[in-house]
């Protein structure tokens, strides 16, 4: 019984050199997603009073402009990483352990994409207010 169960598995492709290879790149593609997700949620929506002026709005989505400006940078930039993970992995033949190492720092500069794009967007946001003696950009 239970040699029939591994006998079936194998049919499936689940012992195949493939199956790692395709394990791989789903865990890579979840890292990917949850990255660009996580990028979104720095973004906050400006809070004014009921009865604000459209020049309180407008000034209020103008402060919004350095985080959106990290934000997209980042999208573009983790967007890149995942095309060009795509394009390596869809020339990948077969599983290597060779491909776990770069493949994991990889993923671990994907997930500190969050952190660095919220920092650059609050640093950037901090020396672009009118009050600060630095020059923005």
């Amino acid at each position: 019984m239970l040699a029939a169960g591994r006998n079936a598995a194998r049919a499936e492709g689940e012992g195949s050199p493939a199956h790692p290879l395709e394990r791989l790149i789903f865990f890579s593609d979840a890292m990917f997603a949850i990255a660009i997700t996580l990028l979104v949620i720095e973004l906050h929506a400006p809070h004014l009073p009921h009865r604000a002026t459209d020049a309180q709005h407008l000034q209020a989505l103008a402060a919004l402009i350095p985080p959106l400006i990290a934000f997209f940078i980042s999208f573009g930039v983790i967007g890149a990483f995942w095309a060009g993970h795509h394009r390596s992995m869809s020339l990948a033949r077969h599983w290597s352990p060779q491909l776990l190492v770069p493949n994991i720092l990889m993923l671990c500069a994907i997930a500190f994409m969050p952190f660095a794009t919220a920092y650059m967007g609050q640093t950037w946001a901090s020396a672009c207010r009118p009050s600060s003696t630095t020059l923005c950009c």
